[in-house]
This record gives structure tokens, sequence and C-alpha cells, in this order.
């Protein structure tokens, strides 16, 4: 639709018309991602990014520290909700300088190790991140040292490379496509992916997390409670909610590591 006259369209209908190019630029980005989820092939993109306007480079420039992306979910609004490990800085001195920066919206500390500090932060932009998910790459990768970042993204092949790159460089001005290569993913089977699965459960914790699901526990409303669970379990409840969560834990640790979003190396390892 288009029109040279000022005043054609009103309120309203402006209102409708964005509500339906949005729709239209989310089911797009939809086949997109389940192109790039079902397809056998990727390209891998490497960037090297030095624009202090990514706010995770220049947090790590700010804080003289190293900021590797853990973690990261799309919030509403376009904003984006990243976990991130720290090393150099303390959570304190690290989130007093996030809240220094109009694109961040909340931040949290979750963990104080000394050396590596997990936090929380929402940013409503400035970040290289969301420029990828919104040009329909899937970000694989990131840190951030002293004002240095490296991404590693991935896109299905079909994909117009040159259309994601210059979807950043519109935003972004000090940032550089290093590398592009075509890879083959590691396709595993359904048995693989239990068998790799069974052999992180205690033998505990798989008969807890294959009770409470036959008994409906996961459902909603809940058909058994975890007390009922744990008396024909002949366990305490508090007991049975730590085999829960730990099952919980390897389950969703084991399928992050088995579909390539963190390595083996990055996966904790489960206390004995």
């Amino acid at each position: 639709m288009y029109t040279d006259r000022e005043d054609l369209f009103d309120d309203r209908e402006v209102s409708v018309l964005s509500e339906l190019g949005d729709s239209i630029a989310h089911a797009i980005h939809s086949v997109e991602t389940k192109k790039l989820i079902l397809s056998d092939t990727v390209v891998e993109l490497e960037f090297d990014i030095q624009d202090p306007d990514d706010v995770f480079v220049a947090l790590s420039r700010e804080t003289d520290s190293r900021i590797d992306l853990k973690g990261f979910v799309p919030a509403a609004d376009g904003e984006l909700i990243s976990y991130l490990e720290v090393t150099g800085a303390s959570t304190e001195s690290f989130l007093d300088a996030a809240t220094e920066f109009p694109a961040v919206q909340i931040v949290r500390g979750i963990g104080d190790s000394g050396d590596e500090n997990l936090c929380e932060l929402r940013i409503a932009d400035s970040t290289i991140v969301l420029s990828l998910i919104e040009a329909g790459a899937s970000v694989e990768s990131m840190y951030a040292e002293a004002g240095h970042g490296h991404l590693t993204a991935t896109v299905a092949p079909e994909v117009d490379v040159r259309t994601v790159v210059e979807a950043i460089e519109t935003r972004f001005d000090d940032v550089d496509l290093v590398a592009k290569r075509e890879t083959e993913r590691d396709v595993q089977s359904v048995e693989d992916f239990r068998q790799s699965l069974e052999n992180r459960l205690t033998d505990r914790q798989y008969s807890v997390l294959e009770a409470v699901y036959s008994a409906g526990y996961f459902d909603w409303p809940r058909e058994s409670t975890a007390k009922e669970i744990a008396n024909s379990l002949d366990v305490a409840p508090p007991t049975l909610h730590e085999h829960l969560r730990g099952a919980q834990k390897e389950l969703i640790e084991t399928f992050f590591a088995e579909t390539g979003k963190f390595s083996e190396d990055e996966r904790p390892q489960r206390e004995e």
C-alpha cells in the first residue's frame, strides 16, 4: 500500500497496518528459523566486533573484564534477557557499570564464585546479538574482552549472507565478517540422546523423573502432588524434590549440549 498524501491514513489504520507488518515479519522469521533447525547443513559466520555501540563490547572495556554470553532469551518488545559469565570484575562493580547504559533495563547478580560471576541483563537494544536474531540467524556463542568481541552465528544455506551482514552494518560500524564456512551438523539419533541422558542420571533420579511424569505431576492441573508421589516411592518430599531438580538439571544440560547450544566443556559437571 502506498500513498503520497500525508493525511490519507488515520492513526487506527496506521496501527492496524503496523501490526499486520509485524505479523508478516514474525511469520517469515518463524519459517526461516524452522529451516535452520531442520537443516543438516548450515553456514557458520564469525564476526569480530570492536564497535562500542554493542553493550557487551562496551561493558568489557568499561570494566576491564571478559564477558561470555552463556545463554539468552528473546523477550517482549524486542528486548533480550542475557546471562553473562563475567571474569575479571566483581559482580557489584559489573552491575554498577551496566546500570549506566541506557539500553540496559534490568540487572541482577545470580552467582559469585570469586573468579567467574554469573549476571543477568535485560537489554532493550544495542547489541549485535539482537540484530542477528532479527536477521534470522542463530547466535551460537559470543565473548567480549577489553573492548573486543567475537561472535559465531549460523544461518540456513539458502539465506543470503550479504543481507544478514548488511542488516548488521546498518546498525554497527566496526563489525567485520572474518569467516564464512559451510558445516555439516552432527546428527544424533533419539537412542543416542537417550543413552547420553541415562549415563548422566543416577538410578534414583531416573526413577523419580519417570514416576513424576507418569503420575501426571507436570500436567495442569496436576494429577498427583509431590507428597503423594513421595509416599508412593517411600521417600521424604524434600528428598523427592532434590532428586527431581537434579534430574531436570541433567535433562536440560544434556539437551543444550547435544543440540549444540553449549559445548561439552561449557556444561557443568555433576557432582557424584
